[in-house]
């Protein structure tokens, strides 16, 4: 792809440098494809939504260098546990079952801003490889043997583009993708505490669901606090919700009522949707995580499945660039992308949220036998964590095709580490 005078080139170009976006980075650039990610922040993103790390996705980021730095950070779950609000704990599943399947058989709680800072770090090892900073891509312009980003007036031209610039992606904008779904009408309050819920609620994993319809709650233990998501019906409004003696009647409700005042850290509300792109392929153009695809959160699958998005991604696109793959295998890993987030990750999402809110005594019943059932069988208990924990709709990082790519470690550190905000090292100009 050659040049303008105003155009920055290199092989990829990719939009968001949130988790999906610099995993893609990170994993491009250790298969030696020189990448530049381009963000309309000051840094890497410190959004930090999600708290969940499966297995399937940690293991990925073995591969990439930050899993060991990642973990580090965060608080290891080795149980699984539901409860009910009327019989308190149903099941509880012990991660040691699926220990023979993966170097992670736990799930990580800690927040998504941890990996965006490690992975950005690792890129900064990579001479080839660059993230440019206060720049807001804003279109999309088709070449015949690439594609150019363009943010204002600047240009950054690639021979692929990775659209990773979260749900109101102006890369799939810019495609004319539409983005297909439904938006729930219960809306997500997330509310963090630092006080110990472990002492008021004794046993309780860092991961723990509790069924309970209106009332059913997520309970989710991170290193230095805890976080409490709540369902909130369409008869309250958000301010209403987040009403300082509200979120307290709701947290003395869902843990105890013992306790005069919770202190609480942070909450925000958020809207749930249910969404797909009709295309994770367009052109020379994929789209990734949030951009691609959104799901309840229940079961922490978005942030994962956008993780999983990146590596399949970047590993089909270097086997390409590297002459080992073509166009039609791209076609193929965008199809099975699509398929795992309308048919695994949207579905089983969707029937997470659902059990948290089921009201129907009877078919909560159901859900109790079936999760004692599975609690108590060995082999269904494995089952049941393999793909809770996403292994049978993520990509493989050994063994698999494009493994001859991987380069363990990347060249010397060329420039000090930095906060984020250092200027970009410049790129070298591209004729391929």
């Amino acid at each position: 792809m050659s040049a303008r005078p105003d155009e920055r080139v290199t092989e990829v170009v990719i939009a968001g440098a949130g988790p999906t976006g610099l995993v893609a980075a990170l994993a491009l650039a250790q298969r030696g494809v020189s990448v530049l990610v381009v963000e309309a922040g000051p840094g890497p993103s410190t959004r930090s939504r999600a708290s969940t790390f499966h297995g399937s996705t940690l293991d990925l980021l073995g591969e990439l260098g930050v899993a060991d730095a990642l973990v580090a950070r965060g608080r290891v779950a080795s149980r699984l546990q539901y409860r009910d609000r009327d019989e308190g704990i149903v099941a509880e599943l012990d991660y040691a079952a699926i220990a023979g399947d993966t170097a992670h058989p736990f799930r990580l709680q800690v927040e998504q801003r941890e990996l965006t800072r490690l992975a950005y770090e690792r890129l900064r090892d990579y001479p080839h490889a660059e993230v440019v900073f206060n720049t807001t891509v804003d279109g999309v312009v088709p070449e015949p043997d690439g594609v150019v980003l363009q943010a204002g007036r600047e240009r950054f031209g690639g021979r692929w583009a990775f659209g990773a610039d979260g749900a109101h992606s102006a890369v799939r904008r810019a495609l004319g993708i539409e983005f297909v779904g439904t938006t729930y009408d219960r809306r997500y309050l997330t509310v963090m505490t630092d006080l110990d819920l472990a002492r008021l609620l004794p046993g309780v994993s860092p991961v723990t669901y509790v069924w309970g319809g209106d009332q059913g709650v997520s309970l989710l233990g991170l290193r230095d606090h805890w976080r409490v998501a709540f369902r909130v019906g369409p008869e309250e409004s958000d301010d209403e919700a987040m009403a300082a003696a509200r979120v307290q009647q709701r947290l003395r409700a869902a843990v105890s009522a013992d306790v005069d005042r919770y202190p609480v850290i942070e909450r925000y509300m958020f809207a749930v949707h249910r969404r797909t792109a009709d295309t994770f392929h367009l052109g020379r153009c994929v789209l990734v995580g949030d951009a691609a695809h959104l799901n309840s959160p229940s079961g922490g699958m978005g942030m994962n499945s956008g993780i999983h998005d990146a590596y399949a991604f970047a590993e089909t696109i270097a086997r390409i660039l590297h002459g080992r793959a073509g166009v039609a295998d791209l076609a193929v890993a965008a199809t099975e992308r699509r398929r795992v987030a309308r048919e695994v990750i949207g579905a089983r999402s969707e029937r997470n949220y659902q059990d948290i809110i089921e009201t129907n005594s009877g078919s909560r019943r159901t859900r109790r036998d079936e999760m004692r059932h599975i609690a108590g069988d060995p082999e269904l208990t494995r089952r049941y964590l393999l793909e809770a924990s996403m292994f049978d709709s993520a990509p493989r990082p050994a063994g698999g095709p494009g493994a001859e790519l991987r380069v363990a470690e990347p060249p010397s550190r060329t420039s000090p580490a930095g906060t984020g905000t250092t200027a970009p090292r410049p790129l070298r100009r591209s004729s391929s």
